[in-house]
């Protein structure tokens, strides 16, 4: 999971917000 957020880092807060709850995990948004 720490590749995919470190991937999101890339991706706008709307499209990051979007993955996260997709892929279930908010943690991965708050430590963004």
């Amino acid at each position: 999971k720490d590749a995919l957020v470190y991937g999101q880092m890339n991706e706008p807060p709307g499209a990051r917000m979007r993955v996260g709850l997709k892929d279930g995990s908010i943690t991965s948004i708050q430590a963004v």
